[in-house]
């Protein structure tokens, strides 16, 4: 038996403190006796329908029965899948040792596989851990969606310190479920913080810990939480990694411009250019490489050194990493090429925005064009939107066309990019 997985993790708290609470839900509370006694249950269950080393699909909700069938599946010796609504097809072999597979965000408009091992889980958990210094006190928020890495980490991570998870979705009812069961560390996106500012800055203010990821961090939302007492960790990852790449520590201020913090211990980071690693402060593709890496696209061949992301950053001379945006975020438009992230950060900053997202649109004339859509908090219309964008970006960057609406999001939080598209086809 793996003697560092989250079963055994499970276990062994179980065995430490089996009163000590592992969930908390709306509706109740789940101690690590009783976590440990229904995935056993559900283990013994299964034994009769799955075989060892099988992909086993599953929906997953965040509640009580999808916990307990992520980890009573690993139990078995199978392979456990997690998705929301459509069952996946699956086809590939995995490698000996592997835990789960998980779905790559899809926000381009494709998705992949990702098998990750126990060996790749644990290695995670252990970096982020250290570079944290979570532990058996620590409530972790819980409210990323079960089926992708970000979700699934958190509670990996609480098995581990033997903390307890607050499991609630992100819905109506968040304010009250943190304001009532005080979680010190959460995990989000800069989406539900700027939804919270809104509705309630001091359930935030009370959390010590907030990591926020997945997608870029607007200056004007650190701007927005700095002026109410509120810390944001910036942290950087993705499914390929089991989470976290870099972070910084807690307590140090890399929430400056696009620098994230220092990769966790195990991991390398490499900014490739054209020509081959770059130097500090240099832009090219990130590449990272360590034991939390995976090994390989479920389907496809096994991959052999450093992982070569689809994003662009550089390195500071003090070691820490900034990423810039996406490799595909680059389009070209009458010849001229424009960064959409650029374009995306510079609309974020005008006064009224509250949340922002370009993308590049096939056209005739220009080839591509660059069209924003623009989430508002007050009154603002696009004349006044191009307006202001005509004094922070050159001609050829600026959008051609605009709509003001809200910003559709995947379910992990990040901008549904393709979605965005089909809003200006459709228009």
């Amino acid at each position: 038996m793996d003697t560092d997985t989250p079963y055994v993790w499970l276990e062994k708290a179980a065995e430490r403190e089996p009163d000590a609470p592992a969930l908390i839900l709306a509706d109740r509370v789940v101690s690590y006796s009783d976590l440990e006694y229904q995935v056993r249950a559900r283990t013994r269950s299964l034994a009769h329908v799955v075989s060892p080393g099988s992909i086993v699909p599953a929906p997953m909700r965040l509640d009580l029965p999808s916990i307990v069938e992520m980890v009573a599946v690993m139990r078995s010796g199978a392979v456990v899948l997690p998705y929301a609504d459509r069952r996946p097809e699956v086809n590939g072999v995995l490698r000996p040792g592997t835990a789960v597979c998980v779905a790559t965000s899809g926000s381009g408009g494709v998705s992949k596989l990702v098998p990750l091992s126990y060996a790749n889980i644990a290695a995670s958990v252990r970096a982020s851990r250290s570079r944290l210094g979570t532990g058996a006190t620590d409530r972790w928020l819980a409210t990323l969606p079960l089926t992708h890495v970000g979700g699934l980490s958190v509670i990996w991570r609480s098995l581990a310190s033997g903390g307890a998870a607050v499991v609630a979705p992100f819905d109506d009812a968040i304010v009250d479920i943190v304001e009532r069961t005080r979680p010190t560390v959460a995990s989000l996106v800069p989406t539900m913080v700027h939804r919270l500012l809104d509705r309630s800055p001091e359930s935030l203010a009370a959390i010590d810990l907030i990591l926020i990821g997945g997608t870029h961090l607007p200056r004007r939302l650190i701007a927005r939480a700095r002026e109410r007492g509120i810390g944001l960790v910036p942290t950087y990852g993705m499914t390929e990694t089991a989470s976290q790449i870099a972070t910084a520590a807690p307590g140090v201020d890399a929430g400056i411009g696009d620098v994230v913090g220092s990769p966790l211990d195990g991991f390398s980071v490499i900014i490739r250019g054209d020509a081959g690693p770059v130097g500090p402060d240099q832009v090219g593709v990130i590449e990272v490489e360590g034991p939390a890496v995976f090994h390989g696209y479920l389907g496809e061949p096994a991959r052999t050194g450093p992982f070569r992301t689809s994003d662009l950053g550089f390195m500071t001379e003090d070691g820490r990493l900034a990423v810039v945006g996406r490799v595909d975020d680059v389009v070209v438009s009458g010849g001229e090429n424009v960064s959409l992230a650029a374009v995306r950060d510079a609309i974020a900053e005008i006064e009224g925005v509250a949340d922002a997202a370009a993308v590049g649109v096939d056209d005739p004339e220009w080839g591509t064009i660059v069209c924003a859509l623009v989430e508002v908090s007050g009154i603002l219309a696009a004349d006044d939107l191009r307006e202001s964008v005509a004094s922070l970006l050159p001609e050829h960057a600026r959008p051609k066309r605009w709509i003001i609406g809200t910003v559709p999001i995947l379910e992990n939080g990040k901008p549904d990019t393709s979605a965005i598209r089909r809003m200006f086809a459709d228009e």
